[in-house]
């Protein structure tokens, strides 16, 4: 074993005075898949959402200052596991202990993997949330690759992939395109629920990697080797379990895994040698955020997809414009989002929004599309109003016929001008559009 007795950044969780970095996106998936039994599940175009937090800066000494701005007992990743509706479901794993180091550029790790012995209660369950620690100097695209091992094969020696993808179970392997803001070190939280990963068994094997993209994408691109790199955090799993080891793939960087290239950071002070990453799975209910919008008529004033999240006056603001045709709406947009497979009882869409000034005479419609039958379906007509109200609709049957076969579901959302408005330039604003999805 060769220990990683090279420099290492390390960064604490401290108050300051500045404000906290959260920043929100969707990122779509380039390749994957599995099989689940009766289908191959092609996860290609998949769209999952993410928070991503600032921990601290890179710099080139290989010290890191400290993030800041961020209030006593403050646990990153918390903010984005809460942001994505990972709190409504059990931890199955957390090595997160506030304390975070990285290998410097002369040892970069843009491909590693991890043991992880999750919680009993994970077992078989689909995973919502998945927090880990990326360590970008670079402010372009990348792609991340995951994957999930099941068996570990001693024996077979160098060169040689000791970790093997399908017995007992499928392993999982998809990526996505991935940026971030500004150079530095993060947690990010994903929701993948409409991935469905989950692990048969308790002990599981976890890659991360970091490749530049590739056309076409079967994330077999080039190492970002010296950009991107895994964080890793100080201590051992307080929920699960794992060695104070990972597989460093290093001789050559080649995702593959030999037993070989098992390693550690040495002991202290940088115990233990484990990602940073927190898993959450489970649940009776889900929250579907949107993945992805689009805007058919009028014109996009401010907010983002981040905007439809939370109830939190962060609206994403329309302005009307003239429809194409007697009829039609002077607002429209589609929204969609991602479902975890698996058996749906029901589901409940609602939809918190406002026109200011003259929404009391603006007729507003919701539609939800029927998968099954290929058509929208009007599930509410009302008139809007001038301050935020909330539209719940509650679908108990035959819910399964507005989740597409790739586990999307979409809505589209209009509002009318009647003809006599006497106020132009007039705003639909959408302040948050969810699904809770039940399960039985």
């Amino acid at each position: 074993m060769r220990k990683l007795l090279f420099l290492f950044s390390i960064f604490a969780l401290v108050a300051a005075a500045s404000a906290q970095q959260v920043f929100t996106g969707s990122m779509t998936l380039q390749f994957g898949g599995y099989w689940d039994g009766k289908r191959y599940v092609d996860l290609r175009g998949t769209k999952i959402p993410y928070v991503a937090e600032y921990i601290g800066p890179i710099r080139a000494d290989g010290q890191v200052i400290p993030a800041r701005g961020v209030r006593p007992g403050h646990r990153f990743g918390d903010t984005g596991i809460r942001m994505l509706g990972g709190e409504d479901a059990p931890e199955i794993y957390r090595n997160d202990n506030g304390t975070y180091f990285t290998s410097n550029a002369e040892f970069p790790i843009p491909s590693a993997l991890d043991d992880m012995r999750i919680a009993a209660s994970g077992v078989n369950q689909a995973w919502k949330t998945l927090t880990v620690g990326i360590s970008s100097a670079t402010t372009s695209t990348f792609l991340i690759r995951w994957k999930v091992y099941y068996q570990f094969s001693p024996g077979l020696g160098p060169g040689v992939q000791a970790f093997l993808p399908h017995p007992p179970a499928p392993n999982r392997d998809f990526g996505g395109y991935f940026s971030v803001p500004i150079e530095g070190n993060y947690l990010v939280t994903f929701n993948i629920a409409s991935v469905g990963c989950n692990t048969p068994q308790a002990q599981s094997y976890f890659v991360q990697q970091f490749r530049w993209p590739q056309i076409p994408e079967r994330g077999e691109g080039p190492f970002a080797e010296g950009f991107v790199q895994t964080v890793f955090s100080g201590g051992f799993p307080t929920i699960g379990n794992s060695e104070d080891l990972f597989y460093y793939d290093w001789d050559p960087v080649d995702g593959i895994y030999d037993e070989t290239e098992i390693d550690n950071f040495g002991g202290q002070p940088n115990e233990a040698a484990n990602f940073a990453l927190v898993a959450t799975a489970g649940g009776q209910q889900d929250t579907v955020l949107p993945t992805s919008f689009t805007i058919t008529t009028g014109i996009q004033q401010s907010g983002n997809l981040g905007s439809l999240w939370f109830s939190d006056d962060n609206r994403l603001i329309i302005r009307e414009a003239p429809p194409i045709a007697l009829g039609l709406p002077s607002v429209r947009v589609m929204i969609e989002g991602g479902v975890s497979p698996g058996q749906v009882a029901g589901f409940e869409f609602q939809m918190e929004a406002r026109v200011p000034t003259v929404g009391n005479n603006v007729p507003q419609v919701i539609e939800l599309f029927n998968f099954n039958s290929n058509q929208w379906v009007v599930w509410d007509t009302r008139q809007a109003t001038t301050s935020d109200s909330i539209v719940q609709i509650v679908i108990p049957n035959n819910p399964t016929h507005y989740i597409s076969s790739n586990n999307q579901m979409r809505a589209r959302l209009s509002w009318y001008d009647p003809g006599n408005l006497i106020i132009p330039g007039w705003t639909a604003q959408i302040d948050q559009v969810i699904w809770k999805i039940n399960r039985p």
